[in-house]
């Protein structure tokens, strides 16, 4: 994402809502440490096949509440 946002000239954003608030990254601005692990395939609750994909963990400091 970060690599197609550098191709277009935009920021790329991440956004999550969590019970605690609603957080934004700027991802140009953090620098996750990446790994795989193995997590659904998708977020549809019927699929529970799983796969390994590639994640990070941000940090809540890092973000800016919304």
């Amino acid at each position: 994402m970060v690599l197609k946002c550098k191709d277009n000239l935009d920021i790329p954003i991440y956004i999550n809502s969590t019970p605690e608030g609603v957080y934004r990254w700027n991802l140009y601005n953090v620098e996750p440490e990446w790994f795989t692990k193995k997590i659904k395939a998708t977020t549809e609750f019927a699929n529970n096949n799983l796969i390994n994909k590639e994640i990070a963990l941000l940090e809540v400091i890092d973000a800016e509440v919304l």
